[in-house]
């Protein structure tokens, strides 16, 4: 059975509309930023290339004086270095507000979720990692054993060419109350052994280990989902409560390890751990003494003795020695019979 994404499925998705929407208001601005924007850099450019032309015409005089020769190369090497900024501004805002259809083609999007699937379904772990960036912003541990996975929406509509990624621009410095959030290290470098390593890959590598490379989003591309890990646990844990029971019940050490098909120290800390609990446990000596052979034979000896066999009958009988039977016919004397 097939788990692939079809255009179809993808189109009617919650998610996707959802998204859709806020890639397209994000978009929206960026279309307002052109119209707002757009006049300004186009006149600054137009003053720039003015002033370069008269200046470039003033540099042509073999007679010119050489200090006036160098504040005027000064303020070209100026004057175009900020030509290249107020064109690349511009190239910016106008890919920006030309990129909707890119982001939000679902053909694009199917085929990104479907390589998702297909890279987890694969042994390179690189790849693997290097797909997953694109959705996990980050996993978070934390001494109380919880974990948090916070996910991107982003991840489904990520643009190719990382150099014009809009929406992942410009990094947040604060937090929302203002302060300043500690810089988390930089991931090391990815190892690249498959048959695509070339230069995009390469592009998509070192972007994956950028740790603000969804910096330019706010919280509402988020989401979180909360695991605890659970406490380590052991057989003496989980069975701690069933051994102090027999134990209380009379078994020993020994009728315990055989009873479970464990070893001594094994059932000495489940009882450790059942003491926790029933601080009852402490009173237990650590070690219970043995059955004695006359404590469950002295009536059955008084009754043949009565029958008139002799003490070596009885031990021949028996098959124990001759002072077990003494002392069983003590024990049956101190009982009244």
């Amino acid at each position: 059975m097939s788990h692939e994404m079809s255009v179809e499925k993808v189109i009617d998705l919650p998610w996707f509309k959802e998204l859709s929407g806020l890639i397209e208001a994000d978009l929206k601005k960026s279309h307002e930023a052109v119209k707002s924007e757009g006049p300004r850099i186009t006149a600054g450019v137009r003053d720039i290339q003015s002033s370069m032309t008269g200046w470039t015409r003033t540099l042509a005089n073999p007679d010119l004086d050489p200090n006036v020769r160098a504040i005027i190369e000064t303020e070209m090497a100026t004057a175009s270095s900020r030509l290249r900024d107020l064109e690349n501004e511009k190239v910016a805002l106008e890919y920006a507000a030309t990129t909707s259809a890119t982001i939000v083609n679902p053909s694009e999007i199917v085929e990104r979720l479907n390589k998702l699937s297909e890279l987890l379904g694969g042994d390179n772990a690189t790849r693997i990692n290097i797909e997953l960036a694109r959705h996990l912003e980050a996993i978070r541990c934390y001494p109380d054993g919880r974990v948090v996975i916070r996910s991107c929406k982003f991840g489904a509509f990520y643009i190719e060419d990382l150099e014009k990624n809009a929406i992942a621009a410009e990094p947040a410095k604060c937090s929302a109350d203002g302060m300043r959030k500690p810089r988390p290290r930089r991931r090391s470098i990815r190892r690249l052994i498959s048959e695509d390593a070339g230069p995009e890959l390469r592009e998509l590598a070192d972007w994956a280990t950028d740790i603000e490379r969804f910096a330019g989003l706010d919280d509402s591309w988020f989401w979180e989902d909360e695991y605890q890990v659970p406490e380590p646990t052991c057989w003496s844990k989980d069975h701690a409560s069933e051994v102090a029971k027999l134990r209380k019940d009379g078994m020993t050490h020994e009728q315990l390890c055989s009873h479970f098909g464990v070893t001594p120290p094994t059932i000495r800390k489940a009882l450790r751990y059942a003491l926790e609990t029933d601080p009852t446990l402490s009173g237990m000596p650590r070690k219970m003494a043995r059955a004695r052979w006359q404590d469950s034979h002295y009536e059955e000896v008084v009754e043949m003795k009565s029958q008139g066999m002799t003490v070596p009958q009885l031990a021949k009988h028996f098959e124990v020695s001759e002072p077990l039977i003494y002392w069983a016919l003590e024990l049956a004397k101190s009982k009244g019979l």
